[in-house]
């Protein structure tokens, strides 16, 4: 899966995506802790000695811990100046004494495994004691310390890291960025499911042979120890979670090293763009600049590095959103001599750069044009005279004439990433395993239009592919799964959610690959335990496995995993047939294990999460919708110190003492999820956020005793590295709302049905959300059109926006238009103040719009379709139902102009009919999602069209219409393996019709034929036949 395109699902998680596969090997240092400051009058301190802040907190803790002992007695294992590593010692001010009420929590477990030892610097002993839940000032401040923060050394984040969220990626935790590197044991390989672009070369390099610096580091001076090696330096990153520490102050010191070689700015956002273009001035010398995710990076920028950076061989610009033809092709007709080029998400980029790039960069080697929706064959065609070797074309409109003409020139290709290129077929596949036999690294995943018999020319034409995607290309049969086993060094390969090959290919071909080490079979409804168990046996050197939602293996398979001593990551999500005996095997055998996902896993108990915890090696751990862990169990989840990803939504039975426990022992946490946690209060974010300092996803949305109690006035010495963050459906208010977002580099904020916001508190926090591209205010009723107006103004970056369900109307959406020009996906249901003319302003100003949902919005008309048809020609999601202004005028339109459209929603649009339906089967032939159900003049022969056409259907619903059984027969004829629901509600329906379902439709997961024509017999062979289905919905 991957990179999929993204299901609007808004907040839920459902669908995992992959995990990476690089291993951290260790963690070099530990973060020094910050202490909160509570209180608006409280200022900060100067600094201290290390000494005189030793002395001052030992005495203060001594005092607390003394009259603790006074009040509630000396428990048996106390001991004298121990507590909690994430609550400093507090001041008690005389009119709080009575307030404090402490918490007395007994050890993690009872069980004979001991608690490992604290992290450096932390001091907790077994009475751990919480503060009380309206206490607003009882920390003590501590010294104030550099301007900037200090931070995490030696450890260079890759140039991939783009942290990802459940908004914008359905599942955050499988896009996780690559963990930290080892550089002296070898080379960084990026991991192969996070591929978009092409690495950094100096995350190549071992930092102790080459001059480089780490930016942020801990209990030092940066710009002190930046001067002290001016001389020396030739490569300067900076250190994984410290981006924001990145400011004018450190460029300026940046800017001395005259001799600099390669600079890695990756992910910074704090820096102006006039000290920015002052130290690039002075670095004429860089032969190498990673810019990735610096998105305020302007057109000037660029024209100053090309200026200054003459001898620049390497530039990464991936996600710098603003950058135009302008720039690029100034800086290739002055810096000839690049070889690297990376250019992801520049969408504004045109042929015309490609043109001057292939006139001046005789040199280049490596070029990434991923997402380029400007860039067509036209522009490709000119590349065709450079020596590529690394070309990255992810989602862009390519054919296969110019994939073809470029392999024939090309012949040392070795990497191609052409995923989800629907317009590439067998023809470009072919020629380019006949003319690049060279070629190690190929993704054709997402190419519907890809089959067999071109996969198979690859397994005979190039030998030397060691990665291997095909994932998601429907027409890949057994034929090509057998062809597999003429690679040899393949040591990557995904063929998840294929369903056209029988299992017995699979294993057939897996004890030939010796060398796999990561295998992806997810979503696969082929394979049961007997894969899993040849797996087990033949694949020794496996390191990451997947077989999430792939329903039938369970523990007989699963449990033969434990031969697979290397295993690093294992993903069992949502496999219901796994108990606790096959996880305490597998926790006893796998003790390297790093990252595993036990999503909806409903046979495991508490034994199972007692099994989990003593392997002391796992950093990602997934257990959400798991209701059956008991609170014992989740403690002791405070044994796993390495732990940076944990997802324990909907753990209802998680409370203040868990995270307590986790706040105190986990403290390498970067992505946090506490969703829908009734029993956790606000009481526990102060620390949370004190301590946690690595920390840049929290979601505690649906968390209905989450207030701004203990929020109002907080104030930490620095900023913390937050960048996504969920208060939705909490009782979280301005003030709250200010007191994190204020000290915060917030890229997405989610407060849907929030019902304390108001325009006060957006307009408090709109000057901390200039980098915002993600916002949900929906269900937020007290916000109006003025109060949002001043946060779109400063978004300019915003791609996301959801405004649902509010009082908001067309003045909004003139302001987005106005300002937000980058905007990708707009969803605003039910509004009642939005009209044709502010869709109308949108759809002209905002030309990258891909998903709109304007449903239950009744001013709206043909008109705002019309023009969304002209202007929005990548849309790819539209929904607009209950609408009876309608008409088959507009869907004719919006079909011809839209091409792509994958999802269509026009539930209730009474007007539309089968004309309209019609034109959608006639040219939008990569619709995977129709719905029309209520609209009555939708007949059979609409739905002959869409089964006939649209091969990739996979939900259809039509229910409350005139559909017979010639259309539904159509569909099951024709998207027989794709289609996964079908609701056939109140329509004309036989059995005829319903037993082509039951023998075409294997997929099939959800089917309701409430009050049709059918039979008890048909239904039988429906639930015998349809194993996967869960939901089935008829007459008994």
């Amino acid at each position: 899966m991957g990179i999929e395109d993204i299901e609007d699902a808004l907040v839920n998680e459902t669908t995992p995506l992959p995990i990476d596969q690089q291993q951290q090997l260790e963690q070099l240092q530990q973060m020094q802790q910050q202490q909160v400051l509570v209180g608006d009058e409280i200022p900060y301190y100067m600094p201290l000695s290390n000494e005189q802040r030793e002395q001052q907190q030992q005495q203060l803790l001594q005092q607390y811990q003394q009259q603790l002992v006074e009040q509630y007695g000396r428990p048996s294992s106390f001991q004298p100046g121990q507590s909690p590593s994430h609550l400093p010692p507090p001041a008690i001010i005389p009119h709080q004494q009575q307030m404090i009420q402490p918490i007395y929590y007994p050890q993690i477990s009872s069980s004979p495994h001991s608690m490992p030892p604290m992290p450096p610097g932390a001091t907790a002993g077994p009475m751990i004691m919480s503060p009380p839940l309206n206490m607003q000032s009882v920390v003590q401040p501590s010294p104030q310390p550099n301007s900037f923060v200090q931070t995490h050394a030696y450890i260079q984040p890759p140039p991939t890291y783009d942290i990802k969220s459940p908004y914008k990626n359905v599942n955050i935790v499988f896009q996780a960025p690559p963990p930290p590197i080892s550089y002296v044991n070898g080379p960084y390989v990026v991991p192969v499911e996070n591929e978009l672009w092409p690495i950094y070369s100096p995350d190549l390099f071992a930092i102790d042979k080459v001059p480089s610096y780490g930016l942020g580091t801990p209990q030092v001076d940066d710009c002190s120890a930046v001067k002290e090696k001016i001389s020396l330096l030739k490569n300067i990153f900076v250190n994984q979670h410290q981006h924001n520490a990145v400011d004018d102050v450190l460029l300026e010191s940046v800017a001395e090293c005259k001799q600099l070689e390669f600079l890695n700015l990756s992910n910074c956002t704090n820096f102006t763009l006039a000290q920015f273009n002052k130290t690039i001035g002075r670095l004429r010398n860089l032969r190498g600049l990673n810019l990735t995710n610096c998105s305020h990076i302007t057109d000037d920028s660029v024209k100053n590095i090309a200026k200054n950076c003459a001898n620049l061989e390497e530039l990464h610009l991936n996600n710098c959103y603003l950058l135009t033809d302008n720039s690029i092709t100034f800086l290739v007709k002055r810096c000839k001599n690049l070889k690297v080029l990376s250019m992801s998400r520049c969408e504004r980029v045109t042929d015309y750069t490609l043109f001057e790039i292939s006139k001046n960069l005789k040199a280049l080697e490596s070029i990434c044009i991923n997402r380029m929706k400007y860039v067509t064959d036209k522009g490709l065609a000119d590349l065709k005279n450079l020596n590529i070797k690394s070309f990255y074309a992810y989602e862009t409109l390519l054919t296969d004439q110019s994939i073809s003409e470029l392999a024939l020139r090309w012949r040392q290709l070795e990497v191609l990433n052409v995923a989800k290129c629907i317009n590439v077929t067998n023809q470009a596949l072919s020629t380019v395993a006949l003319h690049c036999p060279q070629i190690q690294k190929l993704f054709v995943n997402g190419c519907p239009k890809i089959s067999s018999e071109a996969i198979v020319l690859v397994a005979q034409k190039c030998p030397l592919i060691r990665v291997l995607r095909i994932d998601n290309c429907p027409n890949i049969t057994d034929e090509a799964i057998l062809a597999l086993e003429f690679l040899k060094s393949l040591h990557t390969l995904n063929v998840s959610n294929l369903c056209k090959f029988n299992e017995q290919s699979l294993i057939k071909i897996l004890p030939s690959l010796p060398n796999l080490e990561q295998l992806f079979l997810y979503q696969c409804p082929r394979i049961s335990d007997a894969t899993v168990a040849v797996i087990g046996q033949h694949c020794p050197n496996l390191k990451v496995l997947r077989l999430d939602q792939s329903i039938f293996p369970g523990d007989a398979g699963v449990s033969c995993l434990v031969n697979c001593k290397s295993l690093k990551g294992l993903n069992l999500s949502n496999l219901e047939n796994i108990h606790d005996q096959t996880i305490i095997s597998l926790s006893t055998e796998l003790t390297g294990l790093q990252k595993l996902y036990l999503t909806g896993c409903k046979g495991l108990t508490d034994a199972s999460l007692d099994a989990i915890t003593n392997i002391r090696t796992i950093e990602i751990l997934r257990i959400n919708d798991s209701f059956q862990f008991s609170e014992d169990a989740l403690c002791n989840l405070a044994k796993l110190q390495n732990l940076s990803v944990l997802n324990m939504s909907g753990c209802v039975n998680t409370t203040d003492k868990v995270l307590d426990l986790l706040i105190c022992y986990c403290q390498q946490l970067t992505q946090l999820y506490l969703s829908n946690l009734p029993c956790i209060t606000d009481r526990i974010l102060p620390p949370m956020l004190a301590s946690l300092l690595k920390l840049r996803l929290l979601r505690i949305d649906g968390c209905s005793n989450v207030t701004d109690n203990a929020l109002i006035g907080l104030r930490f010495n620095g900023l913390r590295y937050l960048e996504v963050f969920n208060c939705s459906g909490t009782f979280i208010g301005d003030e709250g709302l200010y007191s994190i977002v204020s000290q915060s580099a917030l890229r997405e904020l989610y407060m849907w049905n929030c019902e304390t916001i108001t325009d006060n508190g957006l307009k408090k926090i709109d000057m901390y959300l200039q980098n915002l591209e993600v916002l949900r205010v929906d269900r937020c009723k007290k916000i109006t059109d003025k109060g949002i107006r001043s946060i779109l103004q400063k978004a300019v970056l915003l791609r996301t926006l959801n405004i649902s369900h509010t009082n908001l109307g067309d003045d909004t959406l003139t302001t987005v238009a106005g300002y937000c020009k980058l905007l990708k996906k707009l969803i605003c249901t039910n509004l009642s103040r939005i009209s044709d003319s502010g869709v109308s302003a949108v759809a002209l100003q905002c030309p990258l719009l891909k998903m709109i949902d304007v449903s239950r919005c009744f001013k709206i008309s043909d008109t705002a379709v019309i023009e969304l048809s002209v202007r929005s020609k990548y849309l790819k999601k539209f929904s607009i139902n209950g609408n009876s202004k309608i008409t088959n005028t507009s869907i004719i339109k919006l079909s011809v102009g839209c091409p792509r459209l994958k999802v269509v929603n026009l539930q209730e649009c009474s007007k539309v009919g089968e004309v309209g339906i019609l034109a959608l089967s006639t040219y939008c032939k990569y619709i995977t999602t129709l719905n029309v159900s209520h609209c009555p003049l939708v007949t059979d022969l609409s739905i002959v069209g869409i089964g006939r056409e649209c091969l990739g259907l996979k939900s259809l619903n039509a229910s409350h219409t005139l559909l017979g059984d010639a259309g539904v027969i159509e569909v099951a004829v024709r998207s027989n393996i794709n289609l996964e629901f079908l609701d056939i509600q109140s329509t004309n329906v036989t059995d005829q019709a319903l037993s082509m379902v039951a023998q075409m439709c294997p997929s099939l997961r959800v089917l309701n034929i409430l009050s049709t024509k059918t039979t008890a017999k048909t239904t039988t062979t429906i639930q015998q036949t349809c194993r996967l289905l869960k939901e089935f919905k008829m007459v008994n």
